[in-house]
């Protein structure tokens, strides 16, 4: 059986967590990224589906996923622990 906790990886299917909606950024949060920077891409609702398209690989960066949502459809940033993987 595969776990549905972890790193999601780029084509992994996810869904929110939680009963809150939550905003995804067009650039992820760090020391280094200023306010003008930092912009919010979207806001998904509780349970939205989603496809990962791309891991965070740079250090400052590593706790956020690149994902696709369904619901609605826009792409953004998120931190890693308000996903869960579809199993």
């Amino acid at each position: 059986m595969a776990k549905s906790d972890g790193k999601p990886l780029p084509g992994d299917m996810v869904l929110l967590r939680g009963t809150a909606p939550r905003d995804v950024w067009a650039v992820p949060n760090s020391p280094n990224v200023t306010a003008e920077k930092l912009q919010r891409a979207g806001t998904v609702k509780p349970g939205a589906l989603g496809l990962v398209i791309s891991a965070a690989h740079n250090d400052q960066h590593r706790f956020y996923t690149y994902v696709l949502w369904s619901e609605p459809c826009v792409c953004g940033w998120i931190e890693d622990g308000f996903l869960r993987k579809v199993v």
